[in-house]
């Protein structure tokens, strides 16, 4: 599409990340995207990523499928649906581009780039939303 933003191959495999991020705003949860969106330094953003993805993890991956079902009906959210190993690709790419980013200066420019998909996003996350969880 001409005039959008070119998204670099290493950040395109983020997107794991970026819909993780989406699900907890569109459960107004916004404190890791905040935590993401203001730092400064590679440390702080992997601190609110292990963050983020400790709470993804008891949230829905380990969650029954009961647990997910009262999860859409009480929170009106549904889990993104990463398959096996998006996420663990996602993180190893997060560590690369963020250390790559950090030496070039450009690190803060690309959390705030993330920061702002995952708010763009978070409607497909909502039970009857755009998308409904990817």
């Amino acid at each position: 599409m001409p005039g959008a933003p070119q998204v670099e191959a290493g950040e395109a495999r983020l997107e794991p990340i970026v819909d993780i991020l989406a699900f907890f705003a569109a459960m107004g949860n916004y404190g890791y995207l905040d935590v993401l969106g203001n730092a400064l330094e590679r440390t702080t953003a992997l601190e609110a990523l292990g963050n983020a993805l400790r709470d993804y993890r008891s949230t829905c991956l380990d969650a029954s499928p009961e647990q997910r079902r009262r999860l859409e009906a009480e929170e009106g959210v549904r889990c993104p649906r990463l398959g096996p190993g998006d996420l663990e690709a996602a993180v190893r790419e997060f560590e690369e581009v963020t250390r790559e980013k950090e030496r070039s200066g450009e690190l803060v420019v690309l959390l705030r780039e993330i920061y702002v998909r995952a708010l763009a996003r978070a409607s497909r996350f909502k039970v009857g939303g755009s998308g409904g969880g990817r």
